[in-house]
Order: C-alpha cells, then structure tokens, then sequence
C-alpha cells in the first residue's frame, strides 16, 4: 500500500509520515490483529475511551454529538469499529449521540484519494450545523484556504478521532478542527497498563495551540 505523503515541513513532519501514519491506516484497515486473526482491542478501544473522555471535557458534559463513520465499520469487528463501540460505551449519557452519518470510502488509502471529500464534509457541517460537535471516524478532507472559507456557519466543531490524512495547520486556526489524534512516528505498548498509557504509548492529541507542527 503507498504511504499517504502531504507532509513538506520539515523532518519531524516526514517522519511522522512515514512511520505514524502508516499505523492509523493499518488499524482503519483492521489488519491490527494478533493470533488466530482476532483485533488486538486493547489499542484500538483505548482510542475510542480517551478519545471520549477529551470530547466529554471540551463540550463540558453539555451539548450533541454527530458521529461519521465508514458503513464497512457498522456492526463489524474492525479494528476502527472497536474504536468507535469503545467511543461511544465511554461517552455514556454524558453528552447525548444525537446522529450517526455512515458514509463510502475507500477500500484502500492511497495518494491523492480523500477518504471523506470535501464537498461530503461540507454537506455534513451544514446538515448538522446546530449540532455541538461532528466526531469524525474517517478523517477529514485537506482543504484549502479557499474550501475553507466557504464552509457553512454556523456549524458544528470537529473531532477527529481517527486519522487518514493529517489535517492541515489552517483548520485549525479557522476553528473547523478542534481536536485530532496523530499517531505517532514510533509506538511502545509493552510498558501500557491503562487505556490512557496505551493512547499516549500511540497518538499525539493535536489541538489550536499545538497545529504548529502540522503542515500549512
């Protein structure tokens, strides 16, 4: 499978290229599996527990929740399906589900294919613009300056829990993204003894004030 390559900023940026992102499209693909081809949940539902746990934080308990999903994850033990049944048994009652989107992608990531499209992105801040946070299992499009500019308001904030490709610094700074999980370049689970010790073992939480280190 090619590697995902829309990092130019620098050498920590190829890197986590190289080698992070490779991990978040090995476990959307569910080839994160351990004997006799069962999911190594242990990751992936930690993903999801932490994951909604800081949505939980930010909305402060109040509010709604849009989920994206793939339809090849609905009712299936995928490995990004563990992480959302993880997400959203983590969630509770706390902030109420109050749609979930299942949307056609893509059965391999590869350069240039957008796993969820801009004009499908768009579509869903607009369908659900009084809803308090879109959390997105399927990435989000790299928009440009442009594209962004001409997204709906008001709508809702986005989470993203699981990354194709790496959004981009400016999503950030125009308030489209509020949150994202990057893996990271290298993953040491073996010392991991809690859902939030296997999260930080894996991913980098990217918020406004980190974007930095994401490309322009």
């Amino acid at each position: 499978m090619k590697r995902v390559n829309r990092f130019n900023t620098g050498r920590f940026c190829r890197r986590l290229l190289g080698c992070g992102l490779v991990v978040g499209l090995s476990l959307l693909a569910g080839s994160g599996c351990g004997q006799k081809g069962k999911i190594d949940s242990n990751r992936y539902t930690a993903l999801g527990e932490v994951m909604a746990g800081k949505t939980i934080e930010l909305c402060g308990g109040k509010g709604t929740i849009v989920l994206v999903i793939s339809e090849s994850d609905k009712d299936k033990p995928t490995a990004s399906g563990q992480t959302i049944a993880a997400f959203r048994k983590a969630l509770g009652k706390a902030v109420p589900v109050a749609a979930i989107e299942s949307v056609k992608t893509p059965a391999m990531i590869m350069r240039g294919i957008e796993p969820l499209p801009a004009a499908k992105f768009a579509e869903l801040l607009q369908k659900y613009s009084t809803a308090d946070y879109l959390v997105s299992f399927v990435g989000v499009p790299l928009l440009t300056p442009d594209q962004i500019a001409q997204l709906p308001t008001p709508r809702p904030q986005v989470v993203v829990a699981v990354v194709h490709n790496a959004p981009a610094r400016a999503m950030f700074a125009q308030k489209v993204i509020c949150l994202a999980a990057i893996p990271k370049v290298a993953s040491d689970v073996a010392a991991a003894n809690s859902p939030q010790e296997l999260f930080d073992a894996q991913y980098q939480l990217i918020t406004p004030e980190t974007a930095g280190l994401l490309p322009n």
